[in-house]
């Protein structure tokens, strides 16, 4: 298993569970900063706009990271429900409305004073309706895959630090892989590198997964002020423009940018914020949440989004050799599905499953967001 971020540790979690020997591999260590799976929090919500294989995942990874909290040792998973804000009706709310009631996933519908009401922090005039996931939440990243890994060790996983470069192969099977200059080899090999597997597989994977900056940026709440703590604001998302997460675990309140910005280098990349996020984050707070107009920008990190030009994941086999499983393309809502992503890909490597998900191989994708309805 090549790579520590939360789709290779799930799968190496899955892959013990069913009695096989499972080393891990990574160049820095579980929930390193410039991994996609780093940072202090990630949302996990079921709404998908009409998508109803992410909605159905995400909601098996909720009750999954519940199931292994306990064996974890601390709370992760922050349930603070998630609140969609929807300014048209025509939407990719609307749709995932309607996707949530065929799966059975508890969801509600808010008009402009029932927003106002129980939640006043937001100001609402530009709004249609909101949709509240009331089992969604955050998830504590960083902490999260330290602490898998972790677990996993301790169910006789092994782990080795150094980067894995494919080396040796025959008859259409790797044999083994170079990590720092040693050879490691094995029946079956996973590749959950996310922004480096363009690097790792060029000939095979190309500019299929391409690596953008995304922004994050923590301000600080008013003094005295608890309406903007989780869980009294719930974690929120307004589709294409920000999602955030209110005060949680000290870290303050934070704005994510739900849209990609430029090309960057996972490992060299300088991690500083654009001189023109902050501004535009300030502008939007002043109009959604009145009471941060004025806060202060007291922490900010730029994170890596790796995105396939349809911004679906990749799982998939490796064209030329049957050994080789290639898992990535996460596009900025791989960390909520990471235990149903594990699931699907040990299956696969195990041969419970004959095939991938059409949507989820690497040839023959077609531009299209999930953003869309």
């Amino acid at each position: 298993m090549a790579g520590a971020g939360v789709m290779g540790l799930w799968t190496a979690l899955s892959l013990r569970e069913r009695g096989l020997g499972v080393t891990v591999v990574d160049p820095w260590e579980p929930g390193h900063p410039r991994g996609t799976s780093s940072s202090e929090s990630r949302i996990i919500r079921c709404l998908y706009g009409g998508d109803e294989v992410y909605a159905a995942w995400a909601w098996a990874s909720l009750a999954a990271w519940e199931r292994h909290e306990r064996e974890l040792g601390a709370t992760l998973l922050h349930k603070t429900g998630v609140l969609w804000l929807a300014r048209e009706e025509t939407s990719y709310e609307a749709a995932g409305e309607a996707a949530l009631a065929r799966l059975g996933i508890p969801l509600e519908r808010l008009g402009r004073e029932e927003i106002v009401e129980r939640f006043p922090e937001v100001s609402c005039g530009d709004l249609a309706f909101a949709l509240y996931e009331p089992h969604g939440g955050a998830l504590l990243a960083r902490e999260s895959m330290r602490r898998l890994a972790a677990a996993i060790e301790r169910r006789g996983v092994r782990f080795r630090r150094g980067a894995a470069t494919p080396a040796g192969s025959e008859g259409g099977r790797l044999a083994e892989v170079s990590c720092g200059g040693a050879p490691l080899g094995a029946d079956a090999f996973v590749f959950a590198c996310g922004p480096w597997l363009p690097r790792i597989f060029p000939d095979v994977v190309g500019d299929a997964i391409r690596v953008y900056r995304a922004e994050e940026l923590y301000f600080g709440v008013p003094a005295g002020h608890t309406g903007l703590d989780a869980p009294r604001l719930p974690t929120w998302v307004e589709i294409g423009s920000y999602y955030g997460v209110g005060g949680l675990d000290g870290r303050g309140f934070k704005v994510g940018v739900d849209r990609p910005g430029d090309a960057f280098d996972p490992t060299d990349g300088e991690r500083r914020l654009s001189p023109e996020v902050v501004p535009a984050v300030r502008a939007y707070l002043a109009r959604r949440f009145p009471a941060m107009a004025d806060a202060p920008l007291v922490d900010g990190r730029v994170c890596t989004y790796e995105l396939t030009v349809d911004e679906h994941l990749v799982i998939d086999r490796h064209p030329d050799l049957a050994n080789v499983w290639i898992v990535g393309g996460g596009s900025g809502h791989a960390f909520k599905l990471g235990p149903a992503i594990g699931e699907a890909v040990a299956a696969l490597v195990a041969g419970e499953t004959a095939e991938t998900l059409p949507r989820f191989r690497l040839a023959r994708r077609a531009p299209r967001a999930w953003r869309e309805a």
